[in-house]
């Protein structure tokens, strides 16, 4: 079973709500699995839960899986079939992206939510670092 970083709590506090929505579980650990796909390559101690020893680590991975379950939480899983197509005509076939359609800013097919490469880069936790020759 995947690690889920991030708790009900966690996510209610980061929407400054009184408590998380009722998919909540759903949402953290879909986020989670979008997280874990981030980091392939990366290296960091973990538990027998598979869970980061290294507190900044393990802050940065709750931090990321928030961001991406609020963000879903405000505009919708992708199975739910949130931005897909803003339009699509079946006579003479006319197909037009919604603004989450997979792009740029994607991974898996699942839009990013702003700031969660972010938070992985500062933390260390993206695979690819620069190498200054010089």
């Amino acid at each position: 079973m995947a690690p889920v970083y991030a708790t009900k709590e966690d996510l209610a506090e980061y929407l400054e709500e009184d408590t998380a929505p009722d998919n909540a579980a759903h949402l953290l650990k879909r986020a989670s699995l979008l997280v874990d796909g981030l980091l392939i390559g990366a290296s960091y101690n973990t538990d027998t839960n598979e869970q980061p020893t290294d507190a900044s680590v393990a802050d940065a991975l709750l931090d990321a899986t928030v961001i991406q379950a609020a963000y879903w939480h405000h505009n919708g899983l992708p199975d739910e079939g949130a931005g897909r197509y803003g339009s699509v005509s079946i006579g003479s076939v006319s197909l037009s992206r919604g603004e989450g359609a997979p792009s740029a800013g994607s991974f898996d097919g699942q839009t990013v939510a702003p700031g969660v490469r972010t938070v992985l880069q500062l933390a260390g936790l993206v695979p690819v670092r620069p190498q200054v020759v010089g």
